[in-house]
């Protein structure tokens, strides 16, 4: 599962981590530790490309990707993304990006929608015949994860 949480900085984030926790029913964090087998919770910004993330249908059918980069790379990678987005976009529409700033690896994350995974392949291969992606760069990561996702029947990202 991947949850996402907007905050505006880490005041807002720390105001409602603060009143959720508070009074004797608290809201936060909910009773889920039978579900849990591992948890990483990771402080991200928004890339310099990206609108802000608003409910909506997008898939259903998500992409999640994680590139983790050497030390002091990440403004490179932001740059030459940015270059190609708008035209990355034009395939399929970009559902959120984001770099890591406060502690851990350098992380760079972008979650792209599709209407089926087939879709999803077709769309990447045409943004590779186009030349749009990937990105030409000066860094590669030294590491890369995809999960594939579908949104939970609550999730406001449809």
């Amino acid at each position: 599962m991947v949850a996402i949480w907007p905050c505006e900085d880490l005041k807002q984030r720390a105001d409602i981590h603060r009143r959720e926790e508070a009074g004797p029913n608290p809201a936060w964090p909910p009773d889920s530790a039978k579900l849990i087998v591992d948890m990483v919770s990771q402080i991200y910004l928004p890339a310099p490309f990206m609108r802000p993330l608003n409910p909506g249908k997008f898939g259903p059918f998500y992409e999640m990707r994680l590139y983790t980069y050497s030390a002091q790379t990440v403004p490179t990678v932001l740059e030459v993304w940015g270059d190609r987005i708008e035209a990355r976009e034009k395939l399929s529409p970009l559902v959120g990006s984001w770099y890591a700033e406060y502690g851990g690896p350098n992380n760079f994350i972008h979650r792209w929608a599709y209407e089926s995974f087939e879709d999803r392949l077709r769309i990447r291969q045409e943004a590779r015949d186009r030349d749009i992606r990937p990105p030409p760069s000066p860094v590669m990561p030294v590491r890369q994860e995809s999960k594939l996702l579908f949104p939970a029947l609550f999730s406001p990202l449809q």
